[in-house]
């Protein structure tokens, strides 16, 4: 019924467009589009989706994969001459776990980690001469589900 009813609409529209100049055209055109995306829009979809288009920066929709699943990403781009070493440590309760996630950033290179945990992370930052390893910065930050976090590095 309601794509019969579309239709009409649309039948309707190519009968008068003689007569109407090409705004008007465009016009209920876009309204068309409003229209079918009401119809197609489920009930309790309403809310949420309105909710997003005013402000996207606050909250993710309940069915979005990275809120679900309380992931992020996190990058570090290397703006220094030197090679680095970033270590990561995710917090479980009081204490850190043992294995970290370690990688190395080559100098004006960025690398990522997809898919971490949301929760609270330790960084250690070393920079990498070959031979030796040497503490650059260490510290601590929250990941929020959906953050995406990128962090860049100068010296």
């Amino acid at each position: 019924m309601k794509l019969f009813s579309v239709l009409l609409v649309i039948l309707f529209s190519f009968i008068n467009c003689k007569s109407q100049d090409v705004s008007k055209i465009i016009e209920g055109g876009k309204t068309l589009v409003e229209l079918i995306r009401v119809f197609k829009t489920p009930k309790q979809n309403l809310g949420t989706q309105q909710l997003i288009g005013q402000n996207t920066h606050t909250a993710a929709a309940p069915n979005d994969s990275c809120a679900i699943k309380q992931r992020s990403d996190l990058c570090y781009k290397n703006s220094s001459s030197k090679s680095l070493v970033i270590s990561i440590y995710k917090k479980n309760g009081d204490t850190y776990e043992a294995q970290p996630f370690t990688m190395k950033v080559l100098s004006q290179k960025q690398e990522c980690w997809y898919e971490l945990k949301a929760g609270i992370y330790k960084y250690r930052i070393e920079v990498d001469t070959g031979t030796t390893k040497t503490l650059f910065s260490e510290g601590e930050f929250k990941l929020e589900a959906c953050d995406n976090m990128q962090r860049e590095i100068t010296e």
